[in-house]
């Protein structure tokens, strides 16, 4: 979760329609992985680690992020979360290797690539320090023409394709398992938005709703998830699941 984002919803990020049904897609993407250790790149709150940390087999994570004040260390659902500032500084930062000895399984990169001037050698880094087998599961807006003030507040470069974000993947050294577009009923009302109103001023487009319409736009999503990966057409938000491995490379599996 985007710091800045954060701290517009508060108390209440973590219960957030926005934020449950993107947890909901990234739980639907590594659904079948073997998974014991997560490093969160770019983790701000860590959301989306603590999502896996209680729906999945997962036992730690690491979450990465330059924003934070102080490194600390807690206990989420029994198991150790970690939070550190510096990537590369020593390979238990970086979360590559942990305590027990293992390497790590997944690493996330949930809306940080958009952030990032040079995304291949950014994603290249990671896969370098990665043992082979790690996965990569990566979330990043949607569609350049939906660029607007709410991408310039965030302080996006880009937005994305299934075909650009999975180029940059390849070419960072990873194999691409799976790919599809996710909040595609908000895709109309907004691409319509962006072509007769513009982009809009620089500020976050996330507002707080009540219970009730909060409820039903994230059952509007739970509807949608089932037939997601299907999806090559169209969303706000684009996922995409890759593997480092030496065989195959560049590969795509739907």
């Amino acid at each position: 979760m985007d710091i800045k984002e954060e701290a517009i919803l508060k108390e209440k990020a973590h219960s957030h329609w926005y934020y449950v049904a993107k947890g909901l897609a990234l739980k639907k993407l590594v659904e079948g992985l073997s998974v014991e250790s997560i490093l969160d790149v770019g983790a701000g709150s860590g959301v989306f680690s603590k999502i896996l940390l209680r729906d999945t087999g997962a036992k730690e994570a690491v979450c990465l992020d330059t924003g934070y004040e102080l490194e600390r260390e807690e206990q989420f659902c029994g198991k150790r979360i970690s939070f550190v500032k510096d990537a590369f500084g020593t390979e238990a930062g970086l979360g590559l290797a942990t305590d027990s000895g293992s390497a790590t399984d997944l690493v996330l990169m949930i809306d940080i690539l958009e952030h990032i001037d040079n995304d291949v050698s950014f994603v290249k880094r990671f896969v370098e320090r990665s043992g082979d087998g790690a996965h990569f599961a990566v979330a990043v807006p949607a569609f350049q023409s939906l660029f607007s003030g709410h991408d310039i507040f965030l302080e996006h470069k880009r937005r994305y394709r299934l075909s650009s974000l999975e180029s940059c993947l390849k070419d960072a050294g990873l194999t691409v398992l799976k790919s599809h577009y996710f909040f595609l009923p908000f895709f109309p009302m907004v691409a319509l938005k962006r072509l007769l109103f513009g982009g809009g001023e620089p500020k976050s487009d996330l507002k707080l709703y009540g219970p009730l319409l909060n409820s039903l736009l994230l059952l509007a999503h739970r509807i949608e998830l089932p037939f997601a990966r299907f999806n090559r057409f169209a969303g706000l938000t684009a996922f995409c699941l890759a593997k480092k491995s030496d065989a195959g490379r560049g590969a795509v599996s739907r």
